[in-house]
């Protein structure tokens, strides 16, 4: 089974061995661009980070390893642990409910540290704002609108996974005028990602039970049995 994987191509070379290991054959495209920006990380005083994308992570200092980190999708938090922070919390599935358990914990938080991405929603910071929470926000990287090739246009595969709205979004621009792009299954990893294709004609939308790629990839079983042969269920 072919299956289209939209993420940023270091992101979706990982998606695409691990979908390779479980049999399945992944077409990459890559309808984001990530551009890192050089930071150096402040010293604080910080009592916690945030993180709403894996693509904003970078290694942490030896002050900064140490504090909770707060972070939206499991895979996000398994990252952070990779790069190296230490006190990695229990993932949120979104921003809502990541800004819930950032004013929630009971050590208060008066200072946080965001490290986040260009463009992003508004969502955590409007939040934490509004109940007085002091922030600072660093842009460690940028996201930016790819080209698809025309050879990945011209012959779709059936099923699509979606990470993120905005790269969801991008896969619907970068498709506009083949209907076959909306006549895919498009799986994705939350209902904020499935709104991307709110008031598009698209019938086959699945969503993830949960913020995991193991989720995600539970949903291609779906596709397969609810349609057969991969065609309207």
């Amino acid at each position: 089974m072919r299956v289209l994987v939209c993420r940023p191509v270091e992101l979706a070379r990982r998606t695409a061995d691990s979908l390779r290991a479980l049999g399945y054959d992944p077409v990459i495209a890559p309808v984001t661009e990530i551009e890192r920006v050089p930071v150096d990380l402040p010293s604080g005083p910080y009592d916690a980070i945030a993180l709403t994308s894996s693509n904003a992570i970078v290694p942490p200092t030896p002050t900064l390893a140490v504090l909770p980190l707060f972070a939206v999708g499991q895979s996000t938090a398994a990252a952070a642990v990779r790069a190296g922070w230490l006190a990695v919390q229990p993932a949120a599935r979104d921003a809502v409910e990541l800004a819930e358990m950032i004013l929630t914990v009971p050590a208060r938080i008066g200072r946080l540290l965001y490290l986040a991405g260009e463009p992003r929603k508004s969502v955590l910071e409007a939040r934490l704002a509004d109940a007085g929470l002091a922030m600072q926000t660093l842009v460690t990287y940028r996201a930016l609108k790819a080209i698809l090739p025309a050879s990945i246009l011209d012959d779709l595969p059936q099923i699509a996974l979606h990470y993120s709205r905005a790269s969801a979004e991008r896969f619907i621009a970068a498709a506009a005028g083949r209907p076959a792009a909306l006549d895919m299954w498009q799986c994705c990893l939350s209902a904020d990602v499935a709104e991307a294709f709110v008031g598009k004609p698209a019938k086959r939308i699945l969503i993830a039970a949960n913020t995991t790629e193991a989720s995600l990839f539970a949903t291609l079983l779906l596709c397969h049995g609810q349609s057969g042969a991969y065609g309207a269920p």
